[in-house]
Order: C-alpha cells, then sequence, then structure tokens
C-alpha cells in the first residue's frame, strides 16, 4: 500500500459513494512490484523460483534480493535507492540460514500456517502464534 490516509470529514465521490470521517484510506500502487503477474504461478510460494529463473534465463542481477530494477521496487530505484540494501540482504539471509541450519522449527501442537490477521491494509500469519525452536544436536 502507498499513500495510507486518514478521512477526517466525510469524503462525497462522484460515484455517489461515501467515504466517512475516521476511516482509514490507500492506494494500492501495483509501481512497488509490477512483476508480480510476470512470474509462473505469482501467488503461490516456490521456494525456488528464483533458481529456476537463473536456470533459464542466466544469472541476471535483476533475480537478486537487491537489485535495483523497475520490476522490484521493494529497495527503490535510481538515485533515491537504498545504500545498504546489499547489507540489509545480507543479514537476513544469514539469519535464516543460521536458523535453518542450527534449529528444528514448528508451530506449536502441530499446526499448520497460522490464520491471516488484518490490520489496517497489512495481512499477515498471526504474530501469536507460537513457534518452537529446537537446538539441533549433530554428532
Amino acid at each position: 500500500m502507498a499513500w495510507t490516509r486518514l478521512a477526517t470529514v466525510p469524503i462525497h465521490l462522484q460515484t455517489g459513494q461515501v467515504i466517512p470521517a475516521d476511516t482509514m484510506v490507500a492506494y494500492c500502487n501495483p509501481r512497488f512490484n509490477p512483476s508480480l503477474n510476470s512470474y509462473e504461478k505469482p501467488g503461490e510460494f516456490d521456494g525456488s523460483r528464483f533458481v529456476k529463473l537463473i536456470q533459464r534465463n542466466g544469472p541476471q542481477a535483476r533475480y537478486k534480493l537487491d537489485s535495483l530494477d523497475t520490476d522490484s521496487l521493494g529497495f527503490g530505484y535510481g538515485i533515491h535507492a537504498c545504500p545498504g540494501r546489499a547489507f540489509a540482504a545480507a543479514e537476513l539471509k544469514l539469519i535464516v540460514a543460521h536458523l535453518v541450519y542450527n534449529y528444528d522449527l514448528r508451530f506449536r501442537d502441530g499446526q499448520s500456517r497460522p490464520k491471516n490477521v488484518y490490520m489496517d491494509f497489512q495481512i499477515m500469519p498471526d504474530p501469536s502464534a507460537e513457534v518452537l525452536l529446537r537446538a539441533r544436536r549433530d554428532g
């Protein structure tokens, strides 16, 4: 979402609809990630999606987490690009690799992915769901 605003007075639209006062409104800007529809099955998780793209199309920088490309604007673009994007991407990768390599992870009581919760315009797994970590005892 981009440009979230709180209506402080009722807003009367030309269509006849009214946005009541104290209503959060936002504009969904597809420019933040316009390439979503160019991926095969973009709504499904595929942990190997970008590995497959690199194998098929070559090791282009645009498939990296911290790449600067108009297809993915998570770190900005041009002169406004995040200067710390490579460091942030490296930190994220190290954290995930450490967790996956050193711990067994599961949800409490064998539950599957937590149900979605909705906060304003965000949709995410329930942050109160408990994830259990157990250190691996290799050797």
